[in-house]
C-alpha cells in the first residue's frame, strides 16, 4: 500500500495551526484498509513551538460530541515525540510508486502538518508531490456517500481518517471498470 488517510484535530483554521490529534490509516483500493496511526498532541507543546491557537476554534470544539472533546484532553504526547512516531508510521509504509498523502482537504491537514515540522525543525517525510485531495474526489462522486460506522465518533482524528479512506475506496472502485 502507498496510500495514507490523514486527518488532524487542531485549535485553529490557519496553515500554522496546533495540532492536538494526528489520526492516519494506510489503504488500497484492492486491499482496504491496513495499519493505523493515532496520537493526542499536547496543546501547550504546539504553542510552545508558536503554532496558532484561535478562540472561533476553541469555542467550535466546545460545542462538539463529549466523545470528540474527551479524545483530545486525555494524556497527550510533545509535539515533536508525535511527530518522530508519526514519520516512521509513514516510512513503515511499502508498497509500489510514491507514497500519497491524501486529507480533506490536502490544503488544510498536509499544510499545517507541514508548519508543524518545521515549527519543530524538522524535515516532513514527504513533499508536496504526495499531497492528494479528498475533497475533490468526494466531489466527483458525489452520488457515493460515506457509510457511518456505529461507535464511531465524528472529529475523531482516527476515526475520520477510517472514514474517509473507506469513502474514497468506494469512489475508486466505481470509478474502476469490473471485468
Amino acid at each position: 500500500m502507498t496510500d495514507v488517510m490523514l486527518d488532524l484535530e487542531t485549535m485553529s483554521t490557519r496553515p500554522n495551526a496546533c495540532i492536538v490529534a494526528i489520526g492516519a490509516v494506510e489503504f488500497s483500493e484492492t486491499e482496504g484498509l491496513g495499519k493505523t496511526f493515532y496520537e493526542v498532541v499536547d496543546l501547550e507543546s504546539s504553542m510552545r513551538r508558536g503554532l496558532h491557537v484561535e478562540g472561533n476554534t476553541i469555542m467550535w470544539w466546545l460545542r462538539q460530541e463529549e466523545a470528540a472533546r474527551k479524545a483530545i484532553g486525555v494524556a497527550s504526547s510533545d509535539l515533536p515525540e508525535t511527530l518522530i512516531r508519526f514519520t516512521a508510521f509513514l516510512k513503515s509504509i511499502k508498497g509500489p510508486g510514491h507514497l500519497r498523502v491524501w486529507a480533506n482537504s490536502c490544503s488544510f491537514d498536509n499544510v499545517i502538518l507541514r508548519s508543524s515540522y518545521q515549527a519543530c525543525g524538522m524535515n516532513q517525510p514527504f513533499d508536496g508531490r504526495a499531497d492528494r485531495c479528498y475533497r475533490t474526489m468526494k466531489d466527483l462522486c458525489y452520488d457515493i456517500k460515506p457509510v457511518v460506522t456505529p461507535g464511531t465518533t465524528k472529529h475523531n482524528a482516527l476515526d475520520d481518517a477510517v472514514a474517509q479512506a473507506e469513502h474514497l475506496v468506494a469512489i475508486w472502485k466505481s470509478l474502476t471498470p469490473q471485468s
